[in-house]
């Protein structure tokens, strides 16, 4: 059969935690292309490969589950011409599935490999974004408040050699601080340096180079450089 724009696959789910989003949102997509008179092939990105979701019900209902690409292939046999993404990160934003309707030569919805790939990686679309003379905002991350462990875990999924280090970079930031603090207490207190507080400038740099190679770490661990 010959491919249409008027038979669209319907990719959502996913195997990783934006699973429950994708679907959210594939439910108001899925009525809306309907709504528009398209036929639509439901597929839903499960552990054991793509399944095909009947039309009628529930895009979380069982159907029949293949291989990816031995879908892919059976779907364009069929006359589907173009695939709508309504999946939320993971290979659904970071490139793979780009590639893989590239590779078979389907449209689909969405940025190609490489701009999706530079947009998934937070750092690269920066240096991206500033090469090209856009004003990128920069939002303080609140290292000392509790509001960073959630952020911390959810990161820690991904490269916990880098969350780590960067939990050794905090603490010794804040013995740092601490010791500043107690030397000017000393210094404004009694006005004068003493033997102890020469020993303390001592601590304090030896602390200062420990910081930064912690410091180092975390961002050769994080950009895994």
């Amino acid at each position: 059969m010959t491919p249409t724009i008027s038979r669209v696959v319907l990719l959502y789910g996913g195997t990783w935690e934006e699973r429950a989003v994708s679907i959210s949102t594939a439910i108001p997509v899925d009525a809306a292309l309907r709504g528009a008179g398209l036929d639509i092939a439901r597929v839903r990105w499960d552990q054991t490969g793509w399944t095909l979701v009947p039309n009628e019900g529930s895009l979380e209902d069982p159907g029949r589950t293949e291989r990816p690409l031995i879908l892919l292939e059976k779907l364009i046999a069929d006359g589907v011409g173009i695939v709508f993404n309504a999946l939320h990160g993971g290979a659904g934003e970071d490139g793979s599935l780009s590639a893989i309707m590239e590779i078979a030569g389907v449209p689909f919805s969405g940025a190609s490999v490489l701009p999706s790939a530079i947009s998934q990686h937070k750092g690269t679309f920066r240096v991206v974004a500033e090469a090209l003379g856009l004003e990128v905002e920069v939002i303080p991350f609140p290292l000392f408040s509790l509001d960073f462990l959630p952020v911390l875990t959810k990161a820690a999924e991904f490269n916990p050699d880098a969350i780590s280090s960067l939990v050794f970079f905090v603490l010794w930031f804040s013995n740092l601080l601490l010791l500043k603090i107690f030397e000017l207490f000393f210094v404004i207190t009694f006005e004068k340096q003493f033997k102890f507080n020469f020993f303390l400038k001592y601590l304090f740099s030896f602390m200062s180079i420990l910081f930064f190679v912690f410091l180092l770490e975390y961002f050769l661990l994080l950009y895994k450089i």
